[in-house]
């Protein structure tokens, strides 16, 4: 955060990590909803390479669409009663 005339401002950074925390609520949501559907998103950003490790995709595209099929799997169930 940065002090602006008579408020503040947010920084990139900070943006970047609300956005993070809310794709994290919004998962644990679906997840609890519908573990396969949550797992499948997850899947398309987070994978195992065979050389071992952890492989992330990063890129904004890919992003914004998992984010979109977050949205939209939350939004199928919008009326159901858990």
């Amino acid at each position: 955060m940065y002090p602006g005339k008579g408020d503040v401002l947010d920084s990139i950074r900070s943006e970047a990590m609300l956005e993070g925390i809310q794709d994290y609520e919004l998962l644990g949501l679906l997840a609890c909803r519908d573990r396969a559907a949550a797992e499948a998103i997850v899947r398309k950003l987070v994978w195992l390479p065979e050389a071992g490790g952890v492989a992330f995709d990063e890129t904004v595209d890919r992003l914004r669409e998992a984010r979109r099929l977050l949205l939209e799997a939350l939004g199928n169930g919008a009326g159901e009663e858990e």
